[in-house]
């Protein structure tokens, strides 16, 4: 997708004159499961999670027959070109059609002049249960993004507010999903450990100093701590641990 859409329209153009791709909006995006296998200018450029509409899209749909009509080769590879294509092309029909099926309790169908009230065993309730779930998924993640965005300052929210409504509008203004400072988790940059550490210093430290203060009340209770280190302290080095993981993690990626 990243590659083919640059010359899409110059092609077509030349191609198929009778198809007027100017008159279109096209969204170009990569199928998440493939998303990966690029790199992270693609990642950030043509991720259905950061594209407007989409909802919970994953694109792949199209290859999650691959395990159903799998079972057709041993009969097909017997076959020649012509029944083969049929046979396949049957096969994939019948798969759409169960999925058709699927997607509600019941339908009408018309059939020479007649409406047909449809009940089949593989009928199902697929889009129910997806709305169900869209609408119980779409309150725990409100909350969880209106809890975390409590934890910025309300002009900084506003200022990212505005970078992604300006590349959502018009695509030609900067990616807000990739940075271009140096030291973050981006193209052609290494991860800066200290930089990092400095992006958390005022959390950890509020961490820091509750525990401290934790230990200094346990203290003058007469409580000692059983260990040569303290809580505090093992806390802190673990998280600068796990810190320090992370980002090697990710210069091994990048």
């Amino acid at each position: 997708m990243c590659k083919w859409s640059i010359n899409l329209h110059t092609r077509f153009a030349t191609y198929h004159e009778d198809v007027d791709l100017g008159s279109l909006s096209l969204t170009y995006l990569v199928p998440k499961f493939h998303l990966p296998a690029h790199g992270i200018k693609c990642q950030a450029q043509y991720s259905f999670n950061y594209t407007r509409g989409v909802g919970r899209t994953h694109g792949e749909t199209v290859e999650q027959e691959w395990a159903y009509i799998n079972l057709a080769a041993l009969s097909t590879r017997e076959m020649g070109p012509g029944a083969r294509h049929s046979a396949l092309d049957d096969s994939w029909g019948g798969w759409n059609w169960k999925k058709t099926l699927g997607l509600g309790e019941r339908g009408d169908i018309l059939w020479l002049g007649m409406v047909l009230t449809y009940h089949w065993p593989l009928i199902g309730s697929l889009l129910e249960k997806n709305l169900s779930k869209a609408v119980e998924m779409k309150s725990k993640q409100r909350q969880v993004a209106d809890d975390f965005t409590t934890t910025f300052p309300q002009e900084t929210i506003q200022a990212w507010s505005r970078m992604i409504k300006n590349w959502e509008a018009d695509a030609s203004y900067p990616n807000p999903y990739i940075s271009k400072e140096r030291g973050r988790f981006f193209p052609n940059h290494r991860v800066n450990a200290s930089h990092c550490s400095l992006l958390l210093a005022s959390k950890v430290s509020e961490v820091r100093l509750r525990l401290t203060q934790e230990e200094a009340a346990e203290a003058a209770k007469g409580k000692e701590s059983p260990h040569e280190v303290s809580a505090s302290v093992f806390i802190r080095m673990g998280l600068e641990l796990e810190d320090q993981q992370y980002v090697s993690a990710l210069n091994q990626y990048i």
